[in-house]
């Protein structure tokens, strides 16, 4: 093999985005990090049959790298009828995109996000039209603020 002095190879990283999902029954939330992955920002809902789509050319545009999905359990951590559907949609939705899938314990996403609409007075009608992109952002600033507490 030869090798040249004068050839540098040069490796270089490039930060890039992460996609946290909350699975509902009708919608799924989504989210999205910056590039630094340290904060989530809101990005909507999907229905179902039309997230795949919605997620393919999110992965394009935004230059993801990872999807973390939110994985219902009840609070002592054991799996609910709800684990196992997104369990099933992990696995369809592995088979279709380019970035690998990650399931993150969504436990008590609901309760923080139901305080937090209501300490900020939000009728019921506007928070049910938000829930489901406020957990997936829930989701997602949870896991980058563990990922982030490990460096």
């Amino acid at each position: 093999m030869f090798t040249s002095p004068f050839v540098k190879l040069r490796v270089t990283y490039k930060p890039m985005k992460i996609i946290g999902l909350d699975f509902g029954t009708k919608y799924i939330g989504i989210s999205i990090s910056d590039m630094q992955q340290k904060m989530a920002f809101p990005r909507g809902k999907a229905e179902q049959n039309k997230l795949i789509p919605e997620v393919k050319k999110l992965i394009l545009e935004e230059d993801v790298e990872l999807v973390v999905l939110g994985k219902p359990t009840n609070l002592k951590g054991q799996n609910t009828a709800m684990t196992n559907q997104v369990e099933e949609f992990k696995a369809s939705l592995e088979k279709q995109i380019s970035v690998p899938v990650q399931f993150y314990d969504e436990r008590l996403t609901s309760k923080i996000v139901d305080r937090s609409l209501s300490s900020m007075n939000v009728n019921t009608r506007k928070r049910r039209e938000l829930k489901d992109t406020l957990e997936a952002t829930q989701i997602l600033q949870s896991f980058l603020d563990q990922k982030n507490a490990r460096k």
